[in-house]
């Protein structure tokens, strides 16, 4: 029996569990797997695979074919990077590499734009699979690829492609798989935010001195007002401080945090923006409640936002009988940021002092 590879990547696992799911008879399933035992995707586990059939009842015979020496070869099989990255970053990732190439032969592995070489390194073969990292500033490419694009156009993302070349060396069996290509996603447009929060609470202040200071958002920070004893939004507009006077000028923010604000605040029409600013628009929406609890007042009863909580709420729950303090956990007390002292001792110590917190939102996560 003659059988011929036509693809780089060996994946024993994916489609086997896809066929044995997708069976609905209620006959005994027997599962015949052909292999030469070579798998070489990240994520996917025949070994783990084998275990569920088993626990399912599914009986799987394995059948060894081909060689279990890999071939005398190089291959670029994939790239992992980010998908989206800022202009001013550098682009940090790593080639996927079969190499089963006899150790000691050097090789070189470059990255390419349009022709130009913007990445190289040498490295010497080892006969296994390979993670190579890469790591090189795209801030020049960018601003040549934005001086081409047209200036009636107001661009939110800058596509990028970069050819991955390995230069066959002697001995290779091919040489038509040398090469990869990496996609990525230049942010060139910032990203707008709307924090709405009903009083200068802590969680606020550090949003909004975190945000005010970060040069890749454009934050717009809206505190209530406070008119007879209630919170108020205040007047409607396009400014800072305000929330958006139109459907459409929400719609230009990329993400809404609301803090602990009652359903007053907005009209029905407003509330109704925000959930189409969700649905329709992708939007992010992210809630930080509060002591206050309002946030549980937008469902229950409903309202336009309901169905954007993913818990069900059942009122607040105050703490102060129980006894509770911050502990950390293996060695979270040494962590840069959290360090209160310039040891760890000292550090603990203080973490140890500080009140435990005095009030919980009680809630029930939803199905789904």
């Amino acid at each position: 029996m003659e059988i011929a590879a036509t693809n780089m990547i060996s994946d024993l696992a994916t489609g086997v569990e896809k066929g044995v799911i997708s069976d609905t008879s209620k006959e005994n399933l027997h599962v015949v797997l052909f292999t030469d035992g070579q798998h070489n995707i990240d994520g996917a586990s025949p070994l783990e695979m084998a275990r569920q059939f088993k626990d399912s009842g599914v009986a799987m015979h394995t059948v060894g074919l081909g060689t279990v020496v890999p071939a005398r070869d190089l291959a670029v099989l994939k790239t992992e990077a980010p998908g989206s990255v800022y202009p001013d970053a550098r682009l940090t990732g790593q080639v996927i590499l079969h190499d089963g190439m006899p150790s000691g032969k050097p090789f070189k592995v470059r990255i390419e734009h349009k022709g130009q070489v913007v990445w190289q390194q040498d490295f010497v073969t080892a006969q296994k699979l390979r993670k190579l990292p890469f790591d090189f500033p795209i801030k020049e490419i960018v601003t040549a690829e934005q001086a081409v694009q047209s200036r009636d156009i107001r661009y939110a993302n800058l596509p990028l492609a970069f050819n991955i070349v390995v230069p066959p060396i002697e001995g290779e069996m091919k040489d038509d798989n040398n090469v990869g290509i990496l996609r990525v996603n230049v942010v060139t447009q910032k990203p707008r935010i709307l924090v709405i929060d009903g009083r200068p609470r802590w969680e606020f202040r550090y949003l909004r001195n975190l945000l005010e200071r970060d040069k890749r958002w454009e934050a717009n920070i809206v505190l209530c007002d406070w008119a007879a004893g209630r919170p108020i939004l205040g007047p409607r507009g396009n400014g800072a401080g305000r929330f958006p006077a139109t459907r459409e000028l929400l719609f230009q923010y990329q993400l809404i945090v609301l803090g602990d604000v009652p359903p007053s605040v907005f009209t029905v029409g407003e509330m109704q923006w925000i959930r189409d600013y969700v649905q329709f628009n992708g939007g992010g929406f992210i809630c930080i409640d509060g002591r206050m609890e309002r946030l549980a007042n937008f469902a229950n009863p409903v309202t336009p936002l309901t169905d954007l909580f993913p818990v069900r709420f059942f009122g607040d729950r105050v703490l102060s009988s129980m006894k509770m303090r911050v502990r950390f956990r293996s060695a979270g007390g040494a962590q840069t940021p959290l360090m209160l002292a310039a040891n760890t001792a000292d550090n603990l110590t203080i973490w140890n002092d500080l009140p435990g917190p005095r009030w919980a939102a009680v809630t029930e996560a939803l199905p789904g």
